[in-house]
């Protein structure tokens, strides 16, 4: 049994002694456990972070770097996503796949990778370095007994408040045990522990220093890796987002969209060295194909710069391909072959193989001979069917010549009167064109575009002043064969995949008539809508930047997914309309108001972007503004949304988000806020 330590004079000091070899093992048993377990720890980093899903579908988790923290940002990467489906289908490209979740992950473990590398290659070296200045510097003042110093802990005095003083010599026995070169062979008691202090902490201290530095450099060069093996889908979705800026007007610096087709060139090149997991001769096959992919990229990048916006087309193509190939794991076709200069050739032709001899005359022939005789009088049937056969498809082939020519010759004859001296002729022309496409639906997108530069034609935009007089005028109305063309277009039979994008783009349309009509995914940016009546149409997708459309009527309206860019909406009314995912940037809708209705049809703005809006005296009684955006962009420098006198009784507000607006005056009675 062990028994209490008599006190003794002797205490230890803490000072390591280098010229004793017990110090030195004592330090280096430091040393080597504390190194031991800091790098062990850092490969259960590795371990924790490391890729299941070879495709690269999951998202990464980092020790210390809890996922759950690192929150979803789901509207910021939707209202991307709705960009660029908006931006594909505006230049008639098929719309992207639905990957709204894993573009939101990979989003969160792109913010994973940046918190982890702050935390592992700057906090955590950081912590250990001071711990290791912190520890060294102690034990070098330990020993000076006097001045401002005297007043710290020895490490003695700290280990025997921590750990006791039981001493381990059994009854008045003379000898050292077993682990002597541990703590020393004092000859009195002494604590079990004594004389292990000095030589451990200095070890750990050096151990801490070179483990900082370790860290540091391999936690550095582990997220760079990690970060290259990242599928460049978020580049790829921050370019399509660049081009749908560089068409808005003004367009911002054509910088910003060469910076973001550089960062996706980068990003593709760096994953098809560290991303997908494949053999050499692969991996060899999949640079090859991401540089010359990148080449076109950057040739692409280089005729925006020389031709401007008339040669975004293609961009917007190669990037939209190459977001579905990365989308669906295809890396070693981002790009089709005829979308590469420089197709490979084709292979050689196949060798000429032997020769092949005649055969020779069989000994049974006049056997054969009698059965072709027995079978010569079917040979009059066979040829009365193929012959009735190619009559009937003669026949028919004839019948849709004579169609397709007295198609041909109305459409001629239509068209021609649509250049006739009188409106009346005109607007009759315009409504045979809508029986044309009505009994040839194959005619109808050229037919679509004729009546859409019809309409720019004939209802061009006044100068200023003469516009301003028009609009002013409450009996303002489009001709009635323009009334007629916007009517025959917005009955169409839809066909998204044929139909061309209506292009009614800086017209004068003032007090129109679209009730009822459909015009899903128009062109209408620019056009003078004053006192328009749209209510109940449907122009989902459509654009409206830059549109006129003060006073209109838009009451059970379809606006889902438009784009309201700096849109004059002041004083419409907007009763029942879907405004759901909608851009109203900047917008005016000062003065918005209600039909006072029975049937309870409110305005439904959820999901809408709306910085920078103006809702000064606006009425959103009952409305849905779930998920809304009213807040200020600082990266944009767009500020919030104008709430002065906006009544926003009973409506519902929650998931809103309205930083920066200036709520004082507003009316919230009743409302359901964020």
């Amino acid at each position: 049994m062990a028994r209490p330590v008599r006190q003794s004079g002797l205490q230890g000091t803490g000072t390591v002694d280098f010229t004793s070899w017990a110090d030195w093992a004592r330090a280096l048993l430091g040393a080597t456990v504390t190194y031991a377990m800091m790098m062990l720890i850092w490969r259960v980093v590795v371990k924790a972070a490391a890729f299941s899903d070879p495709h690269r579908h999951t998202g990464r988790r980092i020790v210390l770097v809890p996922r759950w923290i690192v929150r979803p940002r789901t509207e910021m990467v939707r209202s991307q996503l709705r960009v660029s489906t908006a931006l594909r289908r505006h230049q008639g490209l098929t719309p992207t796949a639905q990957f709204l979740h894993r573009l939101v992950e990979m989003d969160r473990s792109e913010r994973v990778l940046q918190v982890g590398r702050w935390v592992w290659s700057q906090v955590i070296p950081s912590m250990l370095l001071l711990c290791s200045v912190a520890l060294g510097t102690w034990l070098v003042l330990q020993d000076m007994g006097s001045g401002p110093v005297s007043a710290l802990p020895s490490l003695h005095d700290v280990l025997n408040a921590a750990l006791g003083s039981e001493g381990w010599y059994q009854g008045e026995a003379d000898y050292c045990v077993s682990w002597a070169f541990l703590r020393g062979c004092e000859p009195q008691f002494v604590s079990w522990w004594s004389g292990i202090e000095s030589g451990l902490a200095f070890g750990v201290a050096a151990a801490c220093l070179l483990a900082a530095w370790k860290l540091w450099r391999m936690a550095t060069r582990e997220f760079d890796v990690w970060e290259k093996q990242e599928p460049p889908l978020l580049d790829c979705l921050r370019a399509l987002t660049a081009c749908r800026d560089a068409l808005r007007s003004p367009a911002p610096a054509t910088s910003i969209l060469d910076m973001r087709i550089a960062e996706l060139r980068a990003g593709l090149q760096e994953f098809a060295r560290e991303g997908p997991p494949a053999d050499s001769d692969r991996r060899a096959e999949l640079e090859e194909h991401t540089g010359q992919v990148a080449r076109v990229l950057h040739e692409a990048m280089g005729q925006v710069l020389r031709d401007g916006t008339t040669a975004l087309p293609m961009l917007i193509q190669l990037l939209a391909t190459v977001q579905d190939r990365l989308h669906d794991s295809r890396w070693l076709v981002l790009l089709d072959h005829s979308m590469l200069s420089g197709a490979p050739a084709p292979g050689p032709a196949p060798a000429p193989g032997p020769a092949v001899t005649a055969p020779t005359a069989d000994s049974g022939r006049w056997q054969r001979y009698v059965v072709i005789a027995t079978a010569l009088p079917t040979v009059p049937a066979l040829l009365a069917l193929g012959f009735t056969a190619v009559t009937i498809s003669q026949a028919k082939d004839m019948l849709r010549l004579t169609e397709r020519d007295q198609v041909a010759s109305s459409y001629n004859e239509t068209i021609a009167n649509l250049g006739d001296k009188s409106i009346n002729v005109r607007t009759s022309t315009i409504f045979a064109i809508q029986r044309i496409m009505r009994d040839s639906p194959r005619e109808q997108p050229a037919l679509v575009e004729v009546l859409s530069s019809y309409v720019r034609e004939h209802a061009k935009m006044p100068a200023k002043a003469q516009a301003e007089r028009m609009r002013k005028d409450v009996k303002s109305r489009p001709a009635d064969d323009v009334q007629a063309a916007l009517t025959v277009l917005g009955s169409r039979q839809l066909d998204s995949e044929a139909d061309p994008v209506i292009n009614l783009r800086d017209t004068f349309l003032a007090g129109a008539n679209l009730s009822g009509l459909n015009f899903y995914n128009a062109d209408l940016r620019g056009v003078d809508l004053t006192r328009a009546e749209l209510q109940g149409g449907y122009f989902e997708e459509s654009w409206f930047d830059g549109a006129q459309m003060s006073e209109a009527i838009l009451s059970d309206g379809d606006f889902e997914e438009c784009d309201f860019l700096r849109t004059d909406l002041h004083g419409v009314w907007w009763d029942g309309a879907d405004f759901e995912d909608a851009d109203l940037t900047e917008a005016d809708l000062s003065g918005a108001n209600l039909f006072e209705r029975e049937d309870g049809a409110m305005v439904d703005l959820e999901g809408a972007e709306m910085s920078g809006a103006d809702l000064s005296e606006a009425n959103l009684t009952d409305a849905l503004l779930m998920g809304a955006d009213l807040s200020k962009d600082n990266d944009q420098g767009i500020p919030a949304t104008k709430l002065a006198g906006t009544n926003f009784t009973n409506a519902d507000l929650s998931g809103a988000l309205l930083d920066g607006t200036d709520r004082k005056t507003a009316i919230w009675d009743g409302a359901h806020l964020p």
